[in-house]
């Protein structure tokens, strides 16, 4: 811990990859798998997909460099695509 609990808080998104690793663990089966039968197929989220380095998804957005939106002659350059897993 960074902290003595109730002193201080920071954002981190490494709580919910807790989270999901107890809910994949409870469940006894991989955590995409969960989320795929428990909440995207009941809620009909057919374009619904998570970050998977392995498999990539077609149809996601593109990251940039924040300067290009703020001077519109500057163009777009892609950003390298970050890798947001855990993995």
């Amino acid at each position: 811990m960074r902290f003595a609990p109730g002193t201080r808080f920071c954002y981190s998104s490494y709580g919910w990859t807790l989270v999901g690793a107890v809910a994949e663990a409870a469940a006894g089966e991989p955590f995409l798998d969960l989320l795929q039968r428990e909440v995207f197929d009941p809620l009909e989220m057919r374009d619904t997909r998570l970050d998977d380095p392995a498999r990539p998804v077609a149809g996601t957005t593109r990251f940039y460099w924040p300067r290009a939106a703020r001077d519109p002659t500057y163009g777009i350059e892609d950003a390298n695509n970050p890798d947001n897993s855990c993995i």
